[in-house]
């Protein structure tokens, strides 16, 4: 018997096909991330990405068996590709389950491709208000459907959906207490929520029927739908949710800073969200075809779209993880949307000294409406100005320069890098490469 320790390229069998250990974005660290129940390995198999779920121990039971099982039924429908899975047991992979014991009821899935709603709520992305909207909408899609079928994820928090690159999906992960029909009850006791995402009563009695998910489809739609204002933004209690345990269910500052956002926005949603903060049990929140229903009308376009240009310095951007924005900019009056053109391929620096640290960079806006965003350097990298604001038909430079900490060349004297520099804007991503050269008699001379 020996100790589960996986590292990168660490290999182990399931009917004979090769189950490797992987690494996320070509790193040199092995995937792997904890949740409530257990660690979540990215593997492949066959060549194809998977996700491998191995519980601890108090998680470890027979119920995963069946559950997988009856999950099973549901892996065509949108929203629960994860609900394809094999589960390891003694009795199906008696050796893999006697050499690691700590692998008896993993289970093993789809890996879904995509970012969670926590790092785009934990980065501050700047995003259009249109994208926020297309987000929302394919939740509550994804969760309406789910709720015409009567089931509920019964523990949504901002941590356990996944966005498709372009928006349009949304796929459920951790779904080991999900209810369906005739689904047994969840072992050692059923979910009793997120914290930021539940109320004192489900905190106290637990999440178990097809009504399950009402009130944190309530909170996550007022947190995705208003998440382009600043204002909103700036107000949130914490890393993990927009309100503390605390403001849940009362009368609170942040309660009235979404309240109104979401009035702002379309009146409908202000209703629902206030119908579902004050109930006192699931059936009495709105339901999600409620929500979709409302959605689906969109938002006012006398919204202010001003608050959700690019953020200030310090709003905590993540700078290595860029999302492709396929949205067109806001558009003027009879005007077409704005089109970003930038003069370099990459940024060549060739040898580098005192006098050849910098270049100059042009980002030409040739649509007809306001070009935004915001340009994220590798610490090695100085920028003259992060944020930029184009009219139509006009252009600015900027001066791109070596700081002076440089990263480890590659060979002795030569340095590439594929993403030095991030341009995000209202129109899409761009991003840069670099290249420079370290004279002989050393930099600097």
């Amino acid at each position: 018997m020996m100790s589960f320790d996986p590292k990168p390229g660490y290999r182990i069998h399931l009917n004979g096909t090769d189950i490797i250990f992987d690494t996320l974005d070509n790193s040199v660290f092995l995937y792997a991330e904890d949740g409530k129940e257990g660690t979540v390995y990215r593997v492949r198999k066959g060549g194809q990405p998977y996700a491998l779920k191995v519980f601890y121990p108090n998680y470890q039971n027979e119920r995963l068996i069946g559950n997988s099982l009856l999950l099973s039924k549901y892996k065509t429908l949108g929203g629960l590709r994860v609900a394809e899975r094999v589960v390891i047991t003694k009795q199906t992979f008696p050796q893999l389950v006697k050499t690691f014991p700590e692998l008896e009821f993993a289970i093993l899935m789809p890996w879904i491709q995509g970012n969670i709603w926590g790092n785009i709520f934990m980065d501050h992305r700047y995003l259009p208000v249109e994208t926020y909207l297309a987000i929302g909408r394919a939740f509550v899609h994804t969760l309406d459907n789910l709720e015409a079928s009567g089931i509920a994820h019964c523990d949504l928090s901002n941590n356990n959906f996944i966005i498709s690159s372009n928006f349009s999906c949304v796929e459920l992960i951790d779904i080991e207490s999900m209810y369906a029909p005739n689904m047994p009850r969840p072992i050692p006791d059923v979910s009793f929520g997120t914290p930021g995402y539940r109320t004192r009563w489900i905190a106290e009695n637990g999440l178990w029927g097809p009504a399950s998910d009402r009130f944190a489809c309530a909170v996550l739609c007022a947190e995705i739908l208003t998440w382009h204002l600043r204002e909103v933004r700036e107000a949130k209690a914490g890393l993990s949710s927009f309100f503390s345990e605390e403001d849940i269910s009362n009368n609170c500052s942040r309660y009235q800073i979404i309240r109104k956002s979401l009035e702002k926005l379309n009146p409908g949603l202000c209703t629902l969200f206030e119908k579902a903060w004050f109930a006192k049990q699931p059936c009495d929140c709105p339901s999600i075809k409620e929500w979709r229903q409302v959605i689906d009308q969109g938002i006012s376009s006398g919204s202010p779209r001003h608050e959700s240009e690019p953020l200030k310095k310090n709003d905590n951007l993540n700078p290595r993880q860029p999302i492709a924005i396929e949205f067109e900019g806001n558009v003027i009056s009879g005007g077409t949307p704005a089109r970003m053109e930038i003069d370099l391929n990459s940024l060549q620096f060739g040898i580098i000294d005192r006098a050849n640290t910098s270049l100059k960079l042009k980002i030409s806006n040739t649509g007809g409406s306001i070009l935004s965003g915001n340009i994220t350097p590798e610490n090695w990298i100085g920028v003259s100005t992060q944020f930029f604001r184009i009219d139509p038909g006009k252009n600015i430079e900027i001066i791109v320069s070596i700081k002076g900490n440089l990263p480890k060349t590659q060979s002795k004297y030569e340095f590439r890098s594929a993403s030095a520099l991030i341009i995000e804007s209202n129109v899409g991503v761009e991003v840069l490469g670099a290249t420079f050269s370290l004279p002989k008699r050393g930099l600097f001379g």
